[in-house]
């Protein structure tokens, strides 16, 4: 677990990964938290929405159930990513840097 919480977080901790979200980013010793989660799943799945949305209608047209879907599938699957890979990773370092 600590080798893996280090390579994660050492590629998390670079600005470029929080753009333009960068507010969201916690402190390293900082415990990230469900709400915490919940809004980085927002902001960056609706960006990234909006980029997938952007690229499907400019190649194939409108097609409002690839959007819908889409929509529900990024926020749903960064949730699932944030809460069950970053979070814990992120506190393992959170809780040895508090001491």
């Amino acid at each position: 677990m600590k080798y893996i919480a280090r390579i994660h977080n050492w590629f998390v901790d670079f600005d470029f990964f929080w753009w333009p979200f960068s507010f969201l980013k916690p402190k390293q010793n900082e415990l990230m938290d469900w709400n915490k989660v919940t809004q980085m799943s927002a902001y960056f799945g609706i960006l990234i929405w909006v980029f997938i949305s952007g690229f499907s209608i400019a190649q194939i047209g409108f097609d409002f159930q690839f959007v819908a879907m889409n929509f529900f599938g990024t926020i749903i699957s960064l949730f699932l990513w944030f809460g069950l890979v970053t979070k814990p990773l992120w506190n393992y370092r959170a809780k040895r840097l508090k001491g």
